[in-house]
């Protein structure tokens, strides 16, 4: 990039894009039974979706001391994490009887603790996730838990050296980076400074995560670079397959 002619305005807002709002523990855990949450006693669905958030209901905690949490200890003494039970839908992910659970909940830029803070924060990690988690399931107990595979920016930087600050996504996915200001507004619409260079990272809008749809606004932008009608499929004759 360095032979391609950029606007000091396109240099200073490359250099102001912020990766500090993106970090995760990633954790897939196998366990012999699924998490049997006590909110399923007004609520029997509760549990049974892909997707469940749970964490402690206090908006003041979360509005003032979660995120200063993260920024200083490396996670939050109170987890609000995502799970995802994904053989509930695909039950060949474990072995039969068995489930995979995923856990994700925030930590910090990697910048803001050395390797010593990191292995601390690794060290404890899975303990803290599974007092927790047995705050709303209190079937989640280490005699449950067949293994834990955690995943740290530590991880992430290690073989995505793209992932900013060992990060989900290639920048904060704050108010100032979204939309048509991702990743910044002269470079939000899919075309890169090189000609017929096209991106459809999380760099991107809408960002990170599966079914974000960058990818086909990307094709839509090139469909129209070339001309092309984008919603056309073109199908290839099936192949004959001998007696």
């Amino acid at each position: 990039m360095a032979d391609v002619p950029r606007s000091p305005r396109i240099d200073h807002r490359l250099r102001n894009i912020h990766f500090d709002r993106g970090q995760l523990i990633w954790a897939n855990v196998a366990v012999h039974e699924l998490p049997d949450y006590a909110a399923k006693t007004g609520n029997p669905v509760v549990g049974a979706q892909p997707r469940l958030y749970w964490g402690p209901k206090d908006p003041d905690y979360l509005a003032t001391r979660y995120q200063a949490e993260i920024m200083t200890q490396g996670y939050a003494s109170r987890a609000f994490a995502l799970t995802s039970a994904d053989t509930i839908w695909d039950p060949g992910r474990a072995p039969a009887g068995e489930h995979l659970v995923g856990y994700e909940e925030f930590t910090a830029p990697l910048r803001l603790f050395d390797r010593d803070g990191w292995r601390r924060i690794e060290a404890t990690a899975r303990r803290h996730m599974v007092e927790q988690w047995q705050r709303y399931a209190p079937n989640m107990t280490e005699d449950n838990i067949a293994g834990v595979r955690l995943i740290t920016p530590r991880d992430v930087l290690a073989t995505h050296p793209d992932m900013v600050e060992g990060g989900y996504s290639q920048g904060a996915t704050i108010a100032s980076q979204q939309g048509r200001f991702r990743p910044i507004p002269e470079l939000s619409g899919y075309r890169t400074l090189l000609p017929n260079v096209y991106t459809c990272s999380s760099s991107t809008h809408s960002g990170s995560g599966i079914g974000r749809g960058n990818s086909l606004n990307c094709w839509r932008v090139i469909a129209a670079d070339l001309g092309l009608d984008p919603d056309a499929t073109v199908r290839a004759p099936a192949a004959e397959v001998p007696a």
